[in-house]
């Protein structure tokens, strides 16, 4: 496999690349081959992720431009109109190809799939729960357990991902894009659990973004947000990393999406 100091690297860059919502060179055709080429090893689930992922950046770009160009009225209508649909064919080509490495990638795991469990407590862990839209109950679903923490990684990068693209599409759908954003969240907290009790020190530093995009996603107030807060105060506290017990606003990637 590739070495994992190359993978970490390239999900640092990504990951700055959303963060600051622009365009990376990670996006090129050769920077796509380039890297690997020297390699006699092939690219492992989370560099095929990142693959796909690189053309973010460039989509939340976009997004901001709009966005900014609506609310000063000074781009005419035909080039926004124009810049709007270039938006929405990139956010659908994205998403197609998302889709794609999912089925490749993820529901073809060579060690397995994620699955449900309670999780026994080995020690005091928050516990996650949401109130149902459609009830009002509380839930308290259970957490995901995954084969490998790679694994847990890549698709915690891959909701991230799924979050975002879904927060710079405005078109008129059946669909509501805000609970599918909030379900990629939810999914992303009950992966939190498994992760950090199974890697060791620093390495819970890779879920930090997906994360965070989570806490982001979340209203104030809601059960999923105070949830997502207890996680990063609970990883200060045991791993002694100063920075999470901050929430970490210095990787959030929501600076122009309201």
């Amino acid at each position: 496999n590739i070495p994992l100091a190359k993978i970490y690297r390239l999900q640092s860059q990504v990951s700055t690349a959303l963060v600051l919502r622009t365009p990376t060179f990670l996006a090129r055709p050769e920077w796509k081959t380039i890297p690997w080429s020297a390699d006699t090893t092939s690219k492992d689930i989370m560099a095929s992720l990142l693959e796909q992922v690189v053309d973010l950046p460039a989509i939340l770009y976009q997004f901001d431009q709009i966005l900014a160009a609506e609310k000063s009225h000074i781009m005419p209508e035909g080039e926004l109109a124009s810049r709007i649909a270039i938006l929405w064919h990139s956010i659908t080509n994205l998403k197609d190809r998302l889709d794609r490495w999912k089925i490749e990638w993820v529901d073809n795991y060579h060690t397995g799939q994620p699955y449900e469990s309670h999780m026994a407590d080995s020690e005091p862990f928050p516990v996650f729960r949401y109130k149902d839209s459609l009830t009002g109950e509380t839930v308290a679903p259970m957490y995901l357990v995954y084969p490998d923490p790679q694994l847990a990684r890549t698709m915690g990068m891959y909701y991230a991902a799924r979050i975002l693209l879904s927060s710079t599409d405005t078109r008129p759908s059946p669909d509501d894009q805000h609970q599918e954003q909030v379900e990629f969240a939810r999914l992303i907290c009950r992966s939190m659990k498994y992760y950090i009790q199974t890697v060791p020190g620093n390495m819970i530093n890779r879920m930090a973004f997906p994360l965070r995009v989570a806490f982001d996603t979340f209203s104030e107030g809601d059960m999923e947000r105070r949830y997502s807060g207890a996680v990063f105060q609970l990883v200060q506290r045991k791993n002694m990393l100063k920075s999470w017990g901050k929430f970490m606003p210095d990787i959030s990637a929501k600076k122009a999406i309201q």
